[in-house]
Formats: structure tokens, C-alpha cells, sequence
């Protein structure tokens, strides 16, 4: 705190402070430059100004992903089957040497210029490049460089890669950290209106019976927080990711397939459902088995849910499609006044 504010009462400093703010306006009076809504730079899953996470697990080819991406905006070309609008990059490396980032991206972009027909005139020349391994930086660091209007291009995309190199210290499990940590995400976003896309990683262990949000590691805001959140799971078939979307400003995205093939990733006709699972694991649930789980007459479909997964690891997915069964065979039925669920042979 400054000395203007060190003797000042909490209130007038929040008021004083407050003078920042936007002002409370009827809606019928909100800036019709802020009705617009800004490009979209990922069509169906990103705007400009947003937030993105890709999360998966380690060695899950997560750089390789963004670095896909960042030749995709920086082209114009297409990313995973998503058409991309053609930007200006900046891609923050904070984990690879200079020598070997250059590589990988050189050999994007000798892939893609081969097998794209009538690509666009090329992406190495519209991405700038920071090279930050072994400088430990802070995310306030990072945004007062990028921020500085004197010195920066007009980025449509931001990529911070990974986001753990840049916490500085701060408990990825502390739910207030990390806020406070994403909200100067927050501040690199809307005073450069560029999307700032990030990974992260998943917890340790097999994710394939976790639900996507709860697959990160650390605070769950890491999950919460961005516009776009996708996450990719090891699917059965080798080298393949189950890709998963949640987004914010789009309609829900169907689960796709993607297939690595050194040096990028394609999406694939393969089922999203076949996930990796551990060996001697089983996913082979019954509906006979949730019937047992179903504890006593007017259980309502989120008790009956919870109880699920805490005993068996079942999926919310795989628990609606059992739960259909057993209605279809006449086994469990709802009531429509009280929503809550019955056994047949109590009934």
C-alpha cells in the first residue's frame, strides 16, 4: 500500500479505488463498443480477450499442442478440425531450450506447408518469440513486459507455456493463490484484448474415471476460471487423446479423437469412450450393480450419482446411460412431482 492510502479509513480507500471501476449502467445504456463481440480466433471454441487451459498429462505432447495452435492462428490454417482466424503470436516458452523450441517448430511448420493445399502464406513470420527457461519468472513480471503499450504488437493470442513455471512459488492447491494468480492472467487479457492460452497439468494417476473438471491438478478454479477449457485423456488405441471441451460462450462441443504423429496431432474416427485405464483395472459396470447402489425409495438422481462414483469410481457418463437401462426394463421408475427415484421391487 502506498503512503497516499497507509492512514486512510478501509472504506474511503475501497471508495477512492473504486474510481477505476466501470460505472453501474442501465442495460439498455451499455457501450455499443461493448456489445460487439470480438474475433473469433478458434472458431466454435475461442474469442479474442479470453482465457484457454489445455490440460493433460505429463509427456502428453501438451507443447506440441500449443505450438500446433500457435502456427494455426499465426497462419490462419486449421487446428484439430477448428477453423482459426490469422493473428499476430506471442509465445511465452518458459520449459524449452531456444535450440530444440526452434526445431519443433520448424518441423510444424515443414508438416503442415505439405500437406495443406493452398496454405496461407505461413505462420514463423507472424509469431514473436520469449524465451524465458531458467529465468524463473512471476506472472506480474510477465504481464508488466507484455503490457507495456510502447513495446507491444497487437497480439491476437498469448500463449503461456506451462503455467507451474510461472507461480512463483504459489500453492497450486490454495483455491486464493491461484485466483489471485489467474486474475493477472485476467489483466494480460483485457488490457491487451488478446486471448492468453496456457496448459496445464493433470493430477498423478489413471484419469479415465474422473469427471474432465476434476482431472487438473491442484485448486479446482484452475478448471473453473478459463472461457475454454479442454483436456486431453489417454484413450485406449497408442498415441491417441480423448479431447474434451467445456466453453464458456460456445455450445457444448462434441468429444473427439486425436492421433499423435510426430510432429503434430490429427483428429481421428475413433470412439472418445474407449479411455486408457489401468491393467487389471475394469470399467465393465452393470446396470444390476447401480441397482444395488440405489439406497431406498425418493433418492434423487444427484444422491444416487454421488453415491456412484464414491463406490465404484463410475462416471457420470456411464451412470446416466445404466440409469436409462434400468428405467427402459422397468426396474427403477421416477416420480414426476418429487423427481426422486424407486426400486421396482419396492415399490
Amino acid at each position: 500500500m502506498d503512503a497516499e492510502h497507509l492512514n486512510m479509513d478501509p472504506l474511503d480507500i475501497a471508495l477512492k479505488l473504486g474510481n477505476s471501476l466501470p460505472e453501474i449502467t442501465p442495460l439498455n445504456e451499455v457501450n455499443p463498443k461493448e456489445r460487439k463481440k470480438p474475433v473469433e480466433l478458434i472458431q466454435g471454441v475461442l474469442h479474442a480477450g479470453c482465457k484457454m487451459i489445455i490440460g493433460g498429462g505429463s509427456k502428453s505432447n501438451k507443447t506440441w499442442i500449443l505450438m500446433q495452435l500457435a502456427h494455426a492462428l499465426a497462419s490462419g490454417g486449421e487446428w484439430l478440425g477448428f477453423a482459426t482466424n490469422r493473428c499476430r503470436v506471442l509465445y511465452v516458452n518458459m520449459e524449452l531450450l531456444t535450440c530444440f523450441f526452434l526445431e519443433r517448430m520448424q518441423s510444424i511448420d515443414k508438416e503442415l506447408r505439405s500437406v495443406v493445399a493452398k496454405y496461407p502464406d505461413g505462420g514463423m513470420e507472424n509469431i514473436d518469440y520469449w524465451g524465458l527457461r531458467g529465468h524463473n519468472p512471476d506472472i506480474s513480471t510477465i504481464k508488466d513486459t507484455i503490457c507495456n503499450a510502447g513495446k507491444t504488437p497487437d497480439y491476437g493470442a498469448i500463449v503461456l507455456d506451462p503455467l507451474y513455471k510461472i507461480m512463483a512459488g504459489r500453492n497450486e492447491n490454495a483455491a486464493g493463490e491461484i485466483a489471485e494468480f489467474l486474475n493477472i492472467i485476467d489483466d494480460i487479457a483485457n488490457q491487451t484484448g488478446a486471448a492468453v492460452i496456457s496448459a496445464h497439468h493433470f493430477s498423478k494417476g489413471n484419469q479415465a474415471g474422473k469427471e474432465q473438471m476434476d482431472r487438473f491438478s491442484g485448486s479446482g478454479v484452475f478448471a473453473r476460471d478459463p472461457d475454454a477449457l479442454m483436456t486431453m485423456t489417454k484413450h485406449k488405441t497408442e498415441d491417441c487423446f480423448t479431447v474434451d471441451l467445456v466453453l464458456r460462450n460456445h455450445p457444448s462441443a462434441e468429444s473427439f479423437v486425436i492421433c499423435w504423429s510426430h510432429p503434430v496431432c490429427t483428429a481421428v474416427d475413433l470412439d472418445p469412450s474407449e479411455l486408457k485405464v489401468k491393467v487389471g483395472a475394469t470399467r465393465k459396470y452393470t446396470k444390476e450393480q447401480l441397482l444395488e447402489l440405489l439406497p431406498k425409495s425418493g433418492t434423487k438422481t444427484k444422491d444416487w450419482l454421488k453415491l456412484a462414483k464414491e463406490e465404484t469410481g463410475m462416471s457420470e457418463r456411464t451412470f446416466h446411460t445404466l440409469r436409462q437401462q434400468l428405467e427402459n426394463d422397468g426396474l427403477v421408475s421416477k416420480d414426476p412431482n418429487t423427481r426422486t427415484w424407486t426400486s421396482a421391487a419396492l415399490q
